[in-house]
């Protein structure tokens, strides 16, 4: 039998156990919190690992959602990346590791911050904008301390 993985809401991994037209019986593969609106949808419990439940097949995704950029917060490069734009003083490499700051959302691109001088000098700017499927790509959110 093919095993079709799909996931619930976009965030959570679940394993389609069988398919009708209007409801799917799916399994979970983790843990799905009690949020309100799973109560809507007459989930009224926290589903454990393992669990079956019925559910409608829109809330289903193929791919994991992307989470949101939050204004202000930190990310850290994941590998090195060519920025490149189409005007020459704005191209170059950003090297691993790099610090940035979400600023925000700009046309369609995700804007950020350079944390670093250096970098502010080398493209002549204080700021980039990377499409937002590039940005999940390479980036990872930092978790700050205070």
């Amino acid at each position: 039998m093919n095993e079709e993985i799909r996931y619930y809401k976009g965030r959570y991994k679940v394993k389609v156990v069988q398919k009708s037209r209007k409801n799917w019986m799916v399994e979970a593969l983790e843990e799905i919190p009690l949020v309100p609106s799973n109560i809507k949808f007459g989930l009224g419990k926290s589903i454990f690992e393992g669990e079956t439940f019925v559910t409608v097949p829109r809330l289903l995704w193929k791919h994991k959602k992307l989470r949101k950029f939050i204004h202000g917060k930190l990310y850290r490069f994941k590998e090195d990346y060519y920025y490149k734009q189409p005007y020459p003083l704005k191209s170059g490499l950003i090297p691993k590791g790099t610090v940035v700051r979400f600023d925000c959302p700009n046309l369609g691109f995700a804007r950020f911050i350079f944390q670093d001088i250096k970098l502010t000098e080398k493209f002549n700017d204080y700021a980039i904008s990377l499409k937002p499927k590039d940005a999940f790509r390479v980036l990872e959110e930092i978790e700050v301390h205070e």
